[in-house]
């Protein structure tokens, strides 16, 4: 799963450059209908982006939740044999389960906001470059 997320996410950056550049360059020729499918496939391929990184996320919260909620229940109340079972329960969910990214990257709402300025600083060289 990590090198599938690795390559979709490497998939999604890449993309939106490429339409990040075509949107810069087709600014200039005022072509409305280029440009307006530009954007649409810029906000999806976005918005892809951020769904991978968004369940990412979820993932490593509910992950922690579960320690929290067994932690929480009237576990004292409970027969012996129970209350092993829920120690075990507990110590599992303390090591935290997250989607990665080959192994290199964790996929959390963090991991959106840098893809996000890579993206962002990449749009402004090719802004700066298309002026020269």
């Amino acid at each position: 799963m990590s090198w599938v997320c690795m390559t979709e996410l490497f998939r999604c950056v890449l993309a939106i450059c490429m339409v990040g550049y075509y949107i810069v360059m087709e600014w200039s020729d005022h072509d409305v209908r280029s440009l307006t499918s530009y954007f649409i496939i810029f906000a999806s391929v976005t918005f892809n982006t951020f769904l991978l990184c968004y369940i990412g996320e979820l993932l490593t919260e509910q992950c922690m939740k579960v320690g929290e909620i067994v932690y929480m229940t009237n576990w004292y109340i409970l027969p012996r044999k129970r209350i092993f079972e829920l120690i075990l329960i507990i110590a599992r969910s303390s090591v935290v389960i997250e989607i990665t990214a080959g192994k290199l990257i964790h996929m959390s709402i963090h991991t959106f906001g840098d893809v996000s300025q890579i993206i962002i600083c990449y749009l402004r060289i090719c802004i700066f470059l298309s002026k020269l």
